[in-house]
């Protein structure tokens, strides 16, 4: 098959029409509208509202933790009680997905501060640093 980059262009344009204007990564919070997709962690089938913004890179994790779960992306189980099953395990795949996100993000923030105390830095007199 011949790419055809007017059709990619097309796709993405279609898919920042759909984005709220402040999309970004829930998992990195990286804000490119060229890089985010919105992510049905449980597939379209099942729940068409349950989306989220993601980065090309945490939108691949995310769909492979789902299909880690046992929700593949096609062939859906047939009976609710089975979709019940694989949407819990779907979205525990996401929840866990979410944390290790959050983790990181604070061990970021963690080694700012400590970078910031090193270095003698009064930030925490700031008020912006103030509940």
């Amino acid at each position: 098959m011949i790419p055809d980059p007017a059709a990619a262009d097309r796709r993405r344009g279609g898919r920042a029409r759909r984005l709220p204007g402040d999309a970004a990564c829930v998992v990195c919070g990286i804000d490119d509208p060229r890089v985010i997709h919105l992510h049905h962690p449980i597939t379209r089938e099942v729940d068409e509202a349950a989306v989220g913004p993601r980065c090309l890179n945490h939108h691949r994790l995310a769909d492979l933790a789902r299909e880690g779960a046992g929700l593949p992306a096609k062939d859906l189980p047939t009976t609710l009680p089975e979709r019940a099953i694989a949407a819990d395990r779907a979205l525990a795949a996401e929840l866990d997905l979410l944390g290790a996100g959050l983790r990181e993000r604070a061990g970021w923030v963690e080694r700012l501060l400590l970078a910031l105390d090193a270095r003698g830095v009064d930030w925490r007199s700031w008020p912006e640093v103030s509940p």
